[in-house]
C-alpha cells in the first residue's frame, strides 16, 4: 500500500483508502461553507456520503474528522462548500473538543458530537454506556472552555 493516497477530483464517492492506522472516506461537504481540520462532522441523511454540521436529526451519523489523507501536516487544510475531500472514519488525529454540561474529559472518555456545533463534548458520565455507536474517544485528559483540538480516537465505521 502506499505511503500516500494522491488527493483528486477522480475518487468516487464515498472511497474508502487506509494509510498507516487510519481509514478515510472520501466525501462531499454539503455545508454552506469550508469545512475546516479537526472538526467532527455528520452524515447527511438523505445524501449519501455527503457531510454537513452535526444536527439533531443526524447525531447518530458520526462520519469522522475531516482530515486531509495527504498530508502529514493538516493546518491550513478545509474542503470548500460542494467539495469532496477526506474524512477520517478511524484512527488518532487532533480533533476540536469543548468542555459542555457534559463535563472535562479523561483520558479514554467517548466523546460525542453537540447539535449544531463542529466540535466534541463528553459523551457520558463514568460507568455508563456511550449515547452513539460511531464516536471517538479522548487519547489525552481536556479541559477546554473554547474549542481547543486534542487528541483523540476516531471510530466511526
Amino acid at each position: 500500500m502506499p505511503d500516500k493516497i494522491a488527493l483528486s477530483t477522480s475518487e468516487k464517492k464515498g472511497s474508502i483508502h487506509g494509510r498507516g492506522n487510519r481509514i478515510y472516506r472520501w466525501m462531499r461537504n454539503d455545508y454552506s461553507a469550508s469545512i475546516k481540520h479537526g472538526y467532527a462532522v455528520a452524515e447527511e441523511i438523505d445524501n449519501n456520503f455527503s457531510v454537513n454540521r452535526p444536527a439533531t436529526s443526524t447525531l447518530t451519523r458520526f462520519a469522522g474528522i475531516v482530515h486531509d489523507a495527504d498530508r502529514d501536516d493538516n493546518d491550513g487544510y478545509s474542503i470548500p462548500s460542494g467539495d469532496y475531500g477526506w474524512i477520517l472514519c478511524k484512527g488518532s488525529c487532533d480533533g476540536f473538543f469543548k468542555t459542555t454540561g457534559a463535563g472535562a474529559a479523561a483520558q479514554g472518555d467517548s466523546l460525542k458530537m453537540v447539535d449544531g456545533q463542529f466540535y466534541l463534548e463528553q459523551d457520558n458520565t463514568a460507568g455508563t454506556e456511550p449515547s452513539y455507536s460511531k464516536r471517538a474517544f479522548a487519547l489525552e485528559a481536556a479541559d477546554e472552555a473554547t474549542a481547543e483540538k486534542v487528541s483523540i480516537f476516531v471510530d466511526a465505521m
